[in-house]
């Protein structure tokens, strides 16, 4: 993982969206910085000033890695 001191805060209202899509346990498509990844959100967490989200696949997720989220349509 990278440091925190690279981390870089998104804006409240994408953080807002993520807590929604967790309430909801919305299946979305992630487009990170350097992979892809379909998951559902967990909860949201903070360590050391950085911000994560955590998977239903175990995974945790920097929430300034994340490019873009599309909803999964089922």
């Amino acid at each position: 993982m990278s440091e925190n001191k690279n981390y870089k805060p998104i804006a409240c209202a994408t953080y807002d969206q993520y807590e929604i899509w967790a309430m909801h346990g919305t299946l979305l498509h992630f487009q990170l910085k350097n992979r892809e990844i379909e998951a559902k959100i967990k909860t949201l967490i903070v360590e050391e000033k950085v911000e994560y989200a955590v998977l239903d696949n175990t995974e945790k997720v920097r929430l300034d890695e994340i490019v873009e989220v599309k909803e999964v349509k089922i």
